[in-house]
C-alpha cells in the first residue's frame, strides 16, 4: 500500500510507511512488496508479495459474489447468509486498506474461508513450512490446514541459475 503524505515543506510525497515494522522485522524491508506471501493464495501460479496475493483473493471473492455487468456488487442478489458473510468479509479486508500487511494470516484466512463457503476452493492451505540444514542435507517439513484434490507437492531446488523440479511428494516431509 502506498501512502501519500506531506513532507516538512508541505510537498506531497508517496511512500511505504514501514518505520513501525523495524522493531520486529528489521530495517531491511523498506517497501510493503518486500513481504512475500508463504504460498500462491490467489491461485494464479505465482507466489507474490502479501498485498498482491490479498488483492488477487479479493478479486476472486468479488467474482464469486453476485455482481453486475460492470463488476459492481448486485446487492439485491446477495440474499443468503453465506453470501452476506462473504460480502462482509470482503468489505472488512478491502476497506482495512493494508491489504494484509497488518495481519497477513488473518486476511488470507478470512478470504480463503469465504471463498470455500461460496463453493470456491483453495487447493492447499499451507499453515507452516520449515527448512533445516543437516550437513549437506536440507530437511523440509510442512503442515496444511486443508487439502482439496491434492495429489502431492512438487518441490524445486536451485541448480545454478535455473530450478530443477523434483518428483511429486505425497508426504509432508522431504530430504534434499
Amino acid at each position: 500500500m502506498n501512502y501519500t503524505g506531506l513532507n516538512s515543506l508541505g510537498v506531497s510525497v508517496n511512500y511505504d510507511n514501514t518505520q513501525a515494522c523495524v522493531t520486529c522485522h528489521g530495517s531491511s524491508k523498506t517497501h510493503f512488496s518486500d513481504w512475500q506471501a508463504a504460498m500462491d493464495y490467489d491461485g494464479n501460479g505465482v507466489v507474490q508479495d502479501v498485498q498482491t496475493e490479498v488483492k488477487g483473493l479479493l478479486a476472486k471473492l468479488a467474482l464469486a459474489l453476485p455482481h453486475n455487468a460492470d463488476g459492481s456488487f448486485n446487492y439485491a442478489q446477495i440474499t443468503t447468509q453465506t453470501q452476506m458473510k462473504a460480502y462482509w468479509n470482503y468489505q472488512l479486508i478491502d476497506n482495512d486498506g493494508s491489504f494484509g500487511i497488518h495481519n497477513a494470516k488473518f486476511a488470507f484466512d478470512v478470504l480463503t474461508k469465504s471463498l470455500a463457503a461460496l463453493g470456491q476452493t483453495t487447493p492447499v492451505e499451507l499453515t507452516t513450512f520449515t527448512a533445516a540444514t543437516n550437513n549437506t542435507t536440507v530437511n523440509l517439513t510442512w503442515q496444511t490446514a486443508t487439502e482439496t484434490n491434492n495429489q502431492g507437492f512438487n518441490v524445486e531446488r536451485a541448480n545454478g541459475n535455473s530450478f530443477v523440479k523434483s518428483v511429486l511428494y505425497p508426504e509432508k516431509e522431504l530430504q534434499l
